[in-house]
């Protein structure tokens, strides 16, 4: 058996996330978040629609500017 760790945080949010599913971490991860043969996903997905359901786990806030840099977050002292 092959074992992966992750922080607390993400090893909480899997653990959640199979619950809400009704699915052991295990299975949760192996049905919705791999790949496990080419073009369909483990939940019969399309693997074409494999972003679309990538992208509602993303982060959704806002991005910072491309030039951010130091002297943004220092700007009123040295």
């Amino acid at each position: 058996m092959t074992q992966i760790e992750f922080d607390d945080i993400t090893a909480e949010a899997l653990r959640e996330a199979a619950e809400r599913q009704n699915m052991s971490v295990a299975e949760f991860v192996r049905v919705r978040l791999l790949i496990l043969r080419p073009g369909v996903s483990a939940s019969g997905h399309d693997a074409s629609n494999f972003d679309t359901e990538l992208n509602g786990l993303l982060f959704a806030g806002s991005t910072l500017p491309s030039d951010f840099s130091r002297a943004d977050i220092y700007s009123d002292h040295d």
